[in-house]
């Protein structure tokens, strides 16, 4: 009977045979049992990861470099239509200074009774704390023998502040008087600038009321 003669391996093919069971071993031990996490930076050949690796819509804008960033900004755009004007708003509180004025003047001839009174000059005025000063030019005429006295007031129905000067008799003679007061009102009020002179011809001209509205009285 043919016998075949078996040789025995070499040493150089058993370590050859080994080598590739334990490499055989090793790659499917990686591909099945890779532990979570494992797989590190330098573990990624240069180059191994392309869009086909990314999940679409998965990347940040944090992802990206501030330069890279910067490329992607576009050019600004043409300005927007001017919006809509807003409503008004509510008025404000009143300052601490307003000044109100009013003038007037007036001709008492001969018809004119002597010691009657006339409103000059009247001034409305809103609420509010006021410094008021009222000036008249008054030119009067005495009734024959006796002298004629002018006196013009500030009134407001409540307030009465007056000036007073007297004019020598027979002489035509043009006095200012100044009269002033400092009032505070808790409504709307209506000034007036009163003037009488006892004398039969007289006038009251270049009159007028001034009132500074203040922001407190002390």
């Amino acid at each position: 009977m043919f016998k075949r003669n078996l040789r025995r391996p070499s040493p150089a093919f058993a370590l050859a045979v080994i080598a590739l069971f334990v490499a055989m071993g090793g790659t499917g031990y990686a591909a099945l049992s890779l532990p979570k996490n494992s797989v590190r930076a330098k573990q990624i050949a240069t180059g191994a990861v392309g869009s086909s690796e990314v999940k679409n819509r998965s990347l940040k804008t944090t992802d990206f470099a501030a330069s890279t960033r910067r490329a992607l900004t576009g050019a600004a755009g043409p300005a927007g239509a001017t919006g809509a004007t807003g409503a008004t708003g509510a008025t404000g509180a009143r300052g601490p200074s307003d000044v109100y004025q009013a003038s007037g003047s007036t001709t008492c001839g001969g018809s004119c009774a002597a010691n009657s009174t006339h409103t000059i000059v009247t001034l409305n005025l809103p609420a509010g704390s006021y410094v008021i000063d009222g000036k008249a030019v008054v030119q009067g005429l005495s009734s024959p023998g006796s002298d004629s006295a002018s006196v013009c007031k500030l009134d407001d129905g409540t307030n009465i502040d007056e000036s007073f000067q007297r004019v020598h008799s027979s002489i035509i003679d043009a006095s200012t008087l100044t009269p002033s007061m400092v009032v505070t009102y808790t409504s709307p009020a209506t000034v007036n600038l009163n003037c009488n002179v006892n004398a039969f011809t007289w006038g009251a001209l270049e009159s007028h009321i001034v009132a500074i509205q203040v922001g407190t009285v002390h």
